[in-house]
């Protein structure tokens, strides 16, 4: 079986995360994004404390870090995407 690269995981945390904040935030008036921001960052602590709460999981900083840079990222290509793109994107 091949080992995955390091990091990788961390890599799939950022790019989670900076999908989900874009897809949400493309969706709603820039008023709204801070409660977004809020919501994703509460979403992966809690996911990060569930897994701890298991036997077979492992909770991770390092992994709430790479969410949080995700929301970041997520963030700012948000704030560049044109109002027409996508389609369903509200008027600023």
């Amino acid at each position: 079986m091949l080992d995955s690269p390091p990091y990788s995981d961390k890599v799939y945390h950022v790019l989670a995360y900076t999908t989900l904040m874009w897809w949400f935030a493309v969706g709603y008036m820039p008023v709204r994004w801070s409660m977004i921001v809020l919501g994703l960052g509460a979403l992966g602590l809690a996911l990060e404390v569930g897994q701890s709460l298991t036997p077979y999981r492992e909770a991770s900083v390092s992994d709430a870090l790479a969410n949080a840079c995700g929301i970041t990222a997520g963030y700012w290509i948000a704030r560049f995407t044109p109002a027409g793109f996508p389609p369903f994107r509200q008027a600023e």
